[in-house]
């Protein structure tokens, strides 16, 4: 966020718009109308693109989980495993 802080922002203010979700609209509401504006475009940007990632490796994730489920499940219904049968 720094490459797109507005300039004269203190170092605090720009932790503090990093630091939270909620960060950025405090910080935008104490400088003018335009660099406000950037900032907030920018934190919103960052956001989606953290959402994005986050969404993606958990459907990847998901995907994976499913596919060993699948394989394990059809393994054991095939004979598999280290159990016989009970009875």
């Amino acid at each position: 966020m720094a490459a797109v802080a507005p300039a004269g922002l203190s170092s605090d203010a720009v932790e503090t718009a990093r630091g939270t979700l909620g960060g950025a609209p405090a910080v935008s509401r104490d400088l003018p109308a335009e660099a406000g504006g950037v900032l907030l475009e920018a934190a919103r940007g960052a956001f989606g693109d953290g959402y994005l990632a986050f969404a993606v490796i958990s459907a990847v994730l998901m995907l994976a989980a499913a596919t060993l489920l699948t394989a394990v499940n059809s393994w054991l219904r095939s004979g598999g495993g280290l159990v016989g049968p009970v009875g």
